[in-house]
């Protein structure tokens, strides 16, 4: 995990986010400006945050829990065969 963290701090540098503080080797805390498109995506692709989706339609509700389903019934299959 060291390592992971190291190039997460290479890349954040690189990237123009601000050193608040560094713990260690590994541990590093940046700031970055939330109205810069581009610290921010960074940012948020460093922390490995996924998009939440709030307001979903009943009909792409009912196809995502179709294809959940599907993959459910397709290990189950994988694991008793």
């Amino acid at each position: 995990m060291n390592g992971a963290l190291r190039n997460r701090y290479r890349v954040a540098m690189a990237g123009g986010l601000t050193l608040k503080q560094k713990y260690g080797d590994a541990e590093s805390t940046f700031h970055f400006d939330p109205a810069n498109e581009q610290q921010a995506a960074l940012a948020v692709k460093l922390v490995g945050a996924s998009r939440r989706v709030v307001n979903m339609t009943p009909e792409r509700r009912a196809a995502l829990s179709a294809r959940l389903a599907a993959l459910r019934a397709s290990k189950t299959a994988e694991t008793t065969a």
